[in-house]
């Protein structure tokens, strides 16, 4: 049986999409990490990104230069240097502090559609995170329906679907692939940044930024077929903590006879103040009653709706069998002969009856205990 696999392929489906870091737009519009689409996205990042002429002083006519001997000649000017490069003009967003490093924060990521003056769609994710005890708490909701709830305590996880609580170890996961950083905007997505001096955003003094479309937008943009207006991509950067305290993408797009408004926007605030992250009131962690053994070496364990399921390493499925059947034994339990298979058993106790299976997984065995509420 493959019931570990299958759940977390399920949860790996339902995290991916609640990804809000680096890549926001991408992320947002489904677009892929291909690079830019030639020429056109080349003329569509021109047309959206482009300075307002009017602000641009006109170029100076040439001096026409006095003759010079060859002593007297000055060093050739430098290169001139590329558009955005200049230091008042671009910022290196790569080189920003890992939300990870800081002792805790919040952050809402909110995302919405509007036509017509109303909202046709909505997003938001707020995410709580201490670092010592490590905690997580992310909070999901849309108005697609449903609230989607995720908690990690050290290597216990509770998660929330349709509902149901379910809890599992993460001892052997890298979580933190599920909590990218949600600083709404990555270096891939800034371009041709400017400042535009010192404001206090979130109750933190920070360097405000503009910035013009990305890539991947303009290339969205151009092969859709639509037509986008107002466009605003600004960032404000923490001058104490060196992080994107705020970010914020907003657009009007024009297709056919629709006009859609988009807006993404990322807010952190609460940096290093505490933070109470705790387990989900009367849900208990993985693992079952105290009254049935579980096999040393068990990893992977998840629980949902009364059924646990853990993996065992180096353990046959005949071995494992014979095991349960000694000590479910031992501690009083009766195998019901009837209502038994080799590898599924059932066992009853002071009313009680739990069925457990046991299956090959991989190099050993995977085991399911769940109560038989016939």
């Amino acid at each position: 049986m493959k019931i570990k696999t299958a759940f977390f392929i399920l949860l790996a489906s339902i995290l991916v999409l609640g990804s809000s870091g680096c890549g926001l737009v991408k992320n947002a519009l489904g677009i892929g990490d291909e690079g830019a689409l030639g020429e056109l996205v080349g003329e569509v990042i021109e047309g959206i990104g482009e300075s307002d002429p009017e602000s641009e002083p006109e170029p100076a006519a040439p001096a026409t230069p006095e003759p010079q001997s060859p002593a007297d000649a000055p060093e050739p000017d430098p290169e001139p240097e590329e558009p955005g490069e200049s230091e008042d003009q671009s910022v290196d967003m790569a080189g920003l502090t890992a939300l990870e490093q800081l002792d805790s924060y919040r952050s809402q990521y909110v995302q919405s559609n509007t036509m017509d003056g109303e909202v046709v769609e909505s997003w938001s994710i707020t995410h709580e995170y201490t670092r010592d005890p490590m905690g997580r708490h992310t909070v999901s909701e849309s108005t697609e329906g449903g609230e989607f709830e995720f908690i990690q305590l050290a290597d216990v996880v509770y998660m929330l679907s349709d509902g149901e609580w379910m809890s599992y170890t993460s001892d052997d996961m890298d979580q933190s692939a599920f909590f990218a950083e949600p600083t709404g905007m990555g270096p891939e997505d800034l371009y041709n940044c400017r400042s535009q001096g010192t404001e206090t955003v979130n109750g933190y003094p920070s360097t405000h930024y503009v910035c013009n479309a990305d890539e991947d937008l303009a290339g969205w943009i151009a092969v859709s077929g639509g037509a986008i207006e107002d466009y605003r991509a600004e960032t404000w950067v923490s001058e104490e903590h060196n992080i994107v305290i705020r970010s914020l993408i907003a657009y009007r797009l024009k297709e056919d006879d629709e006009v859609t408004d988009f807006r993404f926007e990322t807010n952190v605030d609460r940096i290093n103040e505490p933070l109470a992250i705790e387990a989900p009131e009367g849900v208990d962690p993985p693992g079952v009653s105290a009254d049935i053994p579980v096999m040393d070496g068990a990893t992977d364990q998840m629980s949902i709706a009364g059924m646990t399921t853990y993996a065992v390493s180096g353990q046959t499925v005949e071995d494992a069998v014979a095991w349960y059947k000694s000590e479910m034994a031992a501690r009083g339990w009766t195998l019901d002969e009837e209502q038994s298979m080799d590898e599924a058993m059932m066992f009853a106790k002071d009313g009680q009856t739990y069925v457990v299976m046991v299956a090959a997984d991989d190099d050993g065995v995977m085991v399911t205990i769940l109560p038989n509420d016939q």
